[in-house]
């Protein structure tokens, strides 16, 4: 009888791939506003509560939120750089004009 395969948990599913990537090979040609500083990306992230070694925060607006208003918590749960609308100060962002689109896209 054949073993199921290992089921992917929540903390597996944003992980990139079993290496991690330059911020600027994830970003690509995507356009973006302002050069940010390249680094090394572990995992893609929506959650800033969510520890995330290396990781690439996303903040994206919620209905009564401004998803810039997490950037701190990210940072302090491990984001290295940040998908923001605009420049966050003390922060590598990545600055687009939709980052709802950008999440997609990257």
């Amino acid at each position: 009888m054949k073993k199921p395969s290992k089921a992917i948990t929540e903390d597996e599913k944003y992980l990139l791939s079993e290496r991690n990537m330059e911020l600027r090979e994830i970003v690509g040609n995507y356009p973006v506003k302002e050069d940010f500083c390249n680094t090394e990306i572990g995992a893609l992230t929506a959650f800033s509560g969510k520890k995330t070694e290396n990781g690439l925060f996303f903040a994206i607006d919620g209905a009564n939120a401004d998803g810039e208003k997490f950037a701190a918590e990210a940072v302090r749960n491990g984001a290295v750089a940040v998908v923001a609308k605009e420049k966050i100060d003390g922060v590598n962002t990545v600055v687009c004009e939709d980052v709802r689109e950008a999440y997609a896209f990257l």
